[in-house]
């Protein structure tokens, strides 16, 4: 299996936050770091994710590969 990037941990570290959250969840980097956007992402496109879960699947599949992009 392929090793993942710093960028790539950060964005499953958000859309992992967003799947446990509390309402607390924070990026636990700082703004000048590395894995701050793709953090983001990863919380934002897990939402976005759970927002469209009306039964959209081609939208669920669509945001599932982007996931395995980053």
């Amino acid at each position: 299996m392929k090793k993942l990037t710093n960028k790539a941990q950060s964005y499953k570290a958000g859309a992992k936050a967003y799947s446990r959250n509390d309402g607390s969840a924070k990026n636990p980097h700082s703004e000048s770091a590395e894995g701050h956007k793709s953090w983001e992402h990863g919380y934002l496109d897990r939402q976005k994710l759970n927002a469209n879960s009306d039964g959209d699947a081609s939208r669920k599949r669509a945001m599932l590969r982007i996931a395995r992009i980053h």
